[in-house]
């Protein structure tokens, strides 16, 4: 796409893919979904501490959340200029079922272990976190891969089953338009300030 093109936030995308033959009948399917670009929610402040206890940096969120409607959070956390969580079964969700229309003070939204290379902290680093507003239907698809992904306990685990898309005609996946907003917080301290 063109460098200035870009999402409009409370309008709805569509995607539409026809003359293709995936199942190998011999006849071409057309396949469509559409996603709701949610409108932003911006983010007052972002914190970053250091859990003693559990060992572990917290990415903690100051926001409001507006009320009345139905909100669905995806996290991305940025340390410096790398992406920490670059899949999407290690992307951080929330829904507003129990803060609708709350303020958000200091929610932990992202766990950070400094035992794995990519997500130590040091002192002087910035981390950025990246919140997106996100429809119902890729906050299901995400919630569905993190179930299908996740390690399972085999006598208590039901069968694996496909994660729900958008996507007509039977198809797998997911099409997705979202809005996102970004904040970030400097690293102040070490974690051997901890041990």
């Amino acid at each position: 796409t063109p460098i200035d093109y870009y999402g409009v936030e409370g309008r709805t995308y569509t995607l539409e893919v026809s003359g293709v033959d995936a199942d190998g009948d011999g006849v071409a399917e057309t396949y469509s979904a559409s996603s709701f670009m949610t409108p932003s929610v911006a983010i007052d402040k972002v914190l970053i501490g250091f859990h003693a206890t559990w060992e572990l940096w917290q990415v903690l969120l100051y926001a409001k959340d507006p009320a009345d409607t139905d909100n669905y959070y995806m996290f991305k956390v940025w340390r410096n200029d790398s992406l920490v969580n670059d899949a999407l079964d290690e992307v951080s969700l929330a829904d507003d079922a129990f803060f609708d229309g709350s303020e958000v003070n200091g929610v932990w939204v992202m766990a950070l272990d400094p035992k794995i290379e990519g997500e130590k902290m040091a002192k002087g680093d910035m981390v950025t976190l990246e919140m997106a507003c996100i429809d119902k239907p890729f906050y299901d698809f995400l919630v569905g891969l993190q179930e299908e992904t996740s390690p399972k306990n085999p006598l208590f685990s039901g069968p694996p089953a496909n994660v729900p898309g958008n996507i007509s005609n039977g198809a797998i996946g997911i099409f997705a338009a979202y809005s996102v907003d970004r904040d970030s917080a400097l690293v102040t301290m070490d974690v051997e300030n901890f041990k």
